[in-house]
């Protein structure tokens, strides 16, 4: 007797970073049943959704639900036209909202998130920081003035991303160089809330990419 295909959800994130970060979330919530791939940046959506919609485990009915996320950066509007109109090339199938599972063939659904959160600026690091200044307040009251003298003496802003990675090398001061450096190996020392409610929206949707349907 032929053995049933065992389906899975996939989860699409812009890069490996996100994808890092989306696995902890899911490990934090117990979920199980999910694969993390990266779509390698914006301005690649279209390639590698359509080199997905060809695979073998696509149209073999192996991925039953698949959320892409993307960063809204400075317009969430903007973001998901973008991620909409890349689905739409691909699948031929319009999603214009966030949170909605669409079918694209008889196997799969396919639901979009933009990070931060609805009708939100920002990225995956904004959700980070949020969580990371509930974490280590203390922490933020030498960053923040950190970051506030280098604006005053150079006019450059640190980006949200470079705050992200200068508060994740503090907060590992046990560790490594080498650990400290590199986001896959400091997500598992970080003092971050995996479970925070900042990522509550995101880990609802993983859980709905896990189920497992027929």
């Amino acid at each position: 007797m032929r053995r049933p295909i065992e389906k899975y959800g996939l989860i699409l994130g812009e890069g490996r970073d996100d994808c890092v970060v989306f696995k902890k979330i899911a490990q934090a919530a117990g979920l199980s049943g999910l694969e993390f791939e990266e779509l390698g940046g914006k301005d690649k959506f279209v390639q590698r959704l359509t080199q997905l919609s060809l695979s073998p485990e696509f149209t073999r009915g192996q991925i039953n639900r698949i959320l892409i996320t993307r960063d809204a950066d400075g317009s969430w509007e903007a973001a998901l036209h973008s991620l909409s109109d890349a689905v739409a090339r691909v699948f031929g199938h319009a999603i214009t909202k966030t949170r909605e599972w669409v079918s694209v063939n008889e196997h799969c659904e396919i639901a979009l998130w933009i990070v931060p959160g609805d009708d939100q600026s920002g990225m995956l690091e904004t959700l980070c920081l949020q969580a990371a200044k509930e974490a280590t307040p203390s922490d933020f009251e030498c960053l923040d003035q950190f970051a506030a003298c280098l604006k005053q003496q150079t006019d450059a802003p640190l980006h949200e991303k470079e705050k992200f990675a200068i508060w994740s090398l503090v907060a590992q001061e046990k560790q490594l160089p080498r650990q400290r450096l590199s986001l896959p190996r400091a997500v598992v020392n970080i003092p971050l809330n995996w479970q925070d409610p900042l990522f509550s929206d995101l880990t609802e949707l993983m859980s709905e990419a896990s189920m497992r349907h027929s």
